[in-house]
Formats: C-alpha cells, sequence, structure tokens
C-alpha cells in the first residue's frame, strides 16, 4: 500500500511521467521505501475532508509508516517511507 500511495502521488503530482523506484533494507529489520520524481514542491498532506474522494495517501503513509520524508534530488525529490519489518523467526 505504502509504494502505491507514493507511486500514485508521484505520477499524478509530477509534470511528465518520469519517476523511479527503490526498494532497500538499509538497516536491520526495515525497508525503505523510495520513489524519485521530477516534481519542484515538497510533498504536504491535505487536511483530511470526509467527502473527498482523494487526498488521503501521505496520511495513510505516515500512519504505516515508522518514518517518511523527501529530500530535493538533482532536477526533482526523493519521497521515501521506512518500514519495520518482522524478522523470519
Amino acid at each position: 500500500m505504502v509504494v502505491c500511495e507514493l507511486v500514485t502521488n508521484s505520477v499524478t503530482q509530477a509534470s511528465h511521467k518520469k519517476i523511479r523506484v527503490r526498494i532497500c533494507e538499509e538497516v536491520v529489520n526495515t525497508l525503505t521505501v523510495e520513489v524519485w520524481d521530477p516534481g519542484p514542491a515538497s510533498p504536504r498532506c491535505r487536511s483530511l475532508q470526509l467527502d473527498a474522494e482523494n487526498g488521503r495517501g501521505l496520511f495513510i503513509v505516515k500512519r504505516l509508516a515508522a518514518y517518511t520524508g523527501w529530500r530535493p534530488a538533482g532536477e526533482g525529490e526523493w519521497v521515501f517511507a521506512v518500514l519495520e519489518v518482522r524478522p523470519n523467526v
């Protein structure tokens, strides 16, 4: 769900449809999901409206992830979410 929300935001908000997706394990028991797009602005959560048909994506991502954020990168930005994962026992 987190990957889907971040990709959907990039596709709908970017000035063109070129995006990049990375999923990596940087720290034990976590996965970092990153999506790059050429968007010039930092992502923001909208105020939630009960009757709205969209606008909840980043809110959902923030609730599911241990940590979220963004950083500028070249002519775009990386939006990321760090997910905690349980080790197989």
